[in-house]
């Protein structure tokens, strides 16, 4: 088997069939494969993709939901040569995987390829930073740390650092990916051709946040942190996390600071004053006092975010994972 397209899904009985459509056109003229990986959809998501010549396996246990799941899951279950995982709300353009191949059969030391993103979705601030944020703007093919969105990848090269996704990861998969990957002296890579369009849900920025944090999204920083612990691959994770990590290390500052002030007021107001002189810095670079705020607002819940995902007991990444193929 040449490829394995994998989809995974959570209640997306919207844009389920665009996806399965989109996958099995790119796989067309090769021997390749689509597999369904669902996380317990309550909805009419596995209705409809039974009606698509793929594989669908779906999880046994709701608590096992994390993005990481979905994907490891799927990988599970695949059996080409070259892997790319797709999320159920976007469409893989039909010529990104026969590019993405060639590319990859090209370089021995380049484990994984990705292309341009299109957002579709600009209801709210996040999705319209994703507009015009990673993968979104690329005139030439680049080096590329890691591969946000979905991206192509070698068996060979996944085979060689363990496993695909860590199925204890509630976002962030793809990071702990690229860290491994590139840990092992693997390269990665953005082509400047058409890889996805996007479909996100059409809420505000409030809900987007609020949805996050109830599905654990938001605790994935904390969780790839702990992972990596005690590994030759830690300070890439801490170097991957350093803006949230120096800024719980700010509030910790200012405790302190707090604490000394009636001995020592200056440190508090070097504080106080070098924020400050930051914030004003950073509205200027913003010129938007939304995007400005937001910004702020999305660092400190990611950090808090953080020290509850560092905290969460992990379990064993290589755990049987309760699983039943529907078709």
């Amino acid at each position: 088997m040449e490829v394995t397209i994998i989809i995974k899904s959570l209640n997306e009985q919207d844009n389920i069939a665009k996806a399965i459509q989109s996958a099995l056109k790119a796989i067309k003229s090769m021997n390749g494969e689509v597999v369904l990986a669902d996380s317990l959809s309550t909805d009419k998501t596995i209705q409809i993709a039974k009606k698509y010549p793929i594989r669908i396996v779906q999880l046994k246990n709701p608590e096992d939901r994390s993005c990481g799941m979905g994907a490891q899951l799927g990988y599970l279950y695949s059996k080409g040569d070259y892997v790319y995982i797709l999320d159920g709300d976007m469409e893989i353009d039909k010529d990104f995987i026969a590019e993405g191949i060639k590319k990859l059969k090209s370089e021995k030391d380049l484990a994984g390829v990705a292309g341009i993103i299109n957002e579709m979705t600009e209801s709210n601030i996040i999705f319209r930073r994703r507009k015009r944020g990673i993968g979104s703007q690329v005139n030439q093919e680049r080096y590329a740390g890691k591969l946000m969105m979905g991206g192509l990848y070698k068996r060979s090269a996944i085979q060689k650092v363990g496993y695909f996704s860590n199925p204890n990861l509630h976002a962030y998969e793809e990071s702990d990916l690229a860290i491994r990957l590139n840990a092992a002296g693997y390269k990665l890579k953005r082509l400047p051709i058409p890889m996805i369009k996007h479909y996100g849900d059409a809420v505000n920025t409030l809900e987007v946040v609020k949805n996050r944090w109830k599905s654990r999204y938001l605790w994935g920083c904390g969780e790839l942190l702990r992972y990596h612990i005690g590994k030759p691959t830690f300070f890439r994770a801490v170097k991957e996390m350093k803006l949230y990590i120096l800024l719980l290390f700010w509030w910790i500052f200012l405790l302190i600071s707090l604490i000394l002030f009636t001995h020592f007021p200056f440190i508090l107001k070097a504080q106080l004053s070098l924020t400050l002189l930051f914030l004003l810095l950073f509205l200027l670079k913003k010129r938007s006092m939304t995007e400005f705020l937001f910004s702020i607002f999305s660092w400190n819940i990611t950090a808090i975010g953080l020290i509850c995902g560092f905290f969460k007991e992990s379990k064993d990444i290589n755990r049987k994972i309760g699983a039943v193929r529907i078709k």
